[in-house]
């Protein structure tokens, strides 16, 4: 759906042949989970996958709903639900603080203020 050689036409019937399938899984009560390789073995930028979070946005889940994708659901489709995926005592957590509300705009999950991982302050701007 990103290729230059793709009308504007083209890419949004790209994107519709995508969403659709996703609107009727998700309609159906499916557990909708999200990962991706950004950064695998230091390739590329390591980055939220806010432009996958805002097809989702778009097939009709709520902000909520996609950044659960993003944690407990791909925590539990992944095998790790008891230990990862929620911020809860026993659970190993990282966490991301970030400038502004990701339920009103994804986008800011790219603007990262501080990240904690392991219980240790890693990065602070």
């Amino acid at each position: 759906c990103t290729s230059s050689d793709l009308t504007s036409e083209q890419k949004q019937e790209c994107y519709k042949f995508i969403q659709e399938p996703v609107m009727q899984f998700h309609a159906m009560g499916g557990m909708v989970a999200l990962g991706n390789d950004y950064g695998a073995g230091g390739s590329v930028e390591q980055r939220m996958p806010v432009r996958e979070m805002q097809l989702l946005l778009a097939s009709g889940l709520m902000p909520m709903e996609v950044i659960e994708a993003g944690t407990q659901n791909a925590a539990r489709v992944c095998g790790h639900g008891d230990e990862l995926g929620t911020l809860e005592p026993g659970k190993l957590a990282d966490i991301i603080i970030v400038e502004g509300n990701p339920l009103e705009d994804v986008e800011v999950l790219n603007r990262v203020d501080t990240v904690i991982k392991g219980g240790q302050i890693v990065y602070t701007k």
